[in-house]
């Protein structure tokens, strides 16, 4: 496959995670026959495929846009694993504290208030660092393009 190709995979990839994780966290129900399968389903989306697919369209951009913004693009794809290490976090925290609900029933962990807030904080901090780190890879990478695009003979020596 051709690198543009590669690029169309990972936007498709990274639009269809964003979508459908979140779509199946807020519809989700684990007392379902499919509900842990759903869910981790949806952890898969958010975690894993998530930060391949932003990782592979940053570096893509980078090789695309190539000499005319190398070092706004090198910041780019270095915000774009540090977004993807926090997203993939969040799913991982999600899924290892939601199995282990499931595996100790007999803790009622979801009737106590501690356990639930401390949870919500955990998973709410990074989040917010993924998505802090996202916005600074959606700015630097649209900067870059967008310079080369209104500069381009400016920025060809």
């Amino acid at each position: 496959m051709t690198i543009n190709k590669w690029g169309g995979l990972a936007s498709f990839l990274l639009a269809m995670s964003v979508i459908v994780a979140p779509f199946i966290y807020l519809t989700g129900n684990l007392r379902d026959a499919m509900g842990i399968f759903a869910y981790d389903l949806a952890d898969l989306l958010h975690g894993p495929v998530l930060s391949a697919s932003l990782i592979s369209l940053i570096y893509v951009l980078r090789e695309r846009i190539g000499e005319r913004a190398c070092r706004r693009m090198d910041l780019a794809l270095f915000a774009a694993v540090l977004s993807a290490a926090g997203m993939a976090a969040v799913a991982f925290i999600r899924a290892s504290n939601r199995h282990y609900h499931l595996i100790h029933p007999e803790l009622k962990l979801e009737n106590s208030t501690t356990v639930l807030i401390v949870w919500t904080t955990l998973v709410a901090g990074v989040s917010a660092v993924g998505f802090h780190f996202l916005g600074w890879t959606f700015v630097l990478s649209g900067s870059a393009s967008w310079t080369t695009r209104l500069f381009p003979r400016l920025l060809s020596g």
